[in-house]
């Protein structure tokens, strides 16, 4: 019986101490850098974007709260990865990136991907397919 007390007690002890902990100190979200809304965290991600390579792009660029759409056009298929990335290392907690990659773009991405001996998946499965038939 004298155990539960003093149990007891020592859980009463540091509830109170972790309360007063909590009052004392703002709570914050784990992250060190605050969150950025709307205008501050637009403002960001445009000037990130204007010191990149993908600024003569000219992607459009909408902000609610801490979430951003990116849209626009490129002939290059790692703008839109990095276009994401910085958007998310500028605040926002979800991006829907809608960057649509030209013809071009996606010929000369695969065609790298062909010199590096690499091959895309389509032609992989078609390849595969080929050889079942045999």
């Amino acid at each position: 019986m004298r155990r539960v007390a003093i149990r007891a007690a020592a859980v009463c002890v540091l509830a109170a101490f972790g309360l007063a902990m909590g009052a004392a100190a703002p709570a914050t979200s784990g992250k060190t850098k605050p969150q950025l809304r709307d205008n501050g965290l637009r403002d960001e991600i445009v000037t990130r974007l204007a010191r990149s390579k993908s600024a003569d792009d000219h992607f459009q660029i909408h902000v609610q709260g801490t979430s951003v759409t990116i849209s626009g056009k490129t002939d290059v298929v790692q703008h839109k990865a990095s276009a994401t990335r910085m958007a998310k290392s500028a605040g926002a907690l979800t991006v829907v990136n809608k960057i649509e990659v030209s013809a071009a773009g996606k010929a000369k991405s695969t065609a790298g991907l062909r010199r590096a001996g690499l091959q895309h998946r389509s032609e992989a499965a078609a390849r595969s397919e080929r050889t079942e038939k045999r």
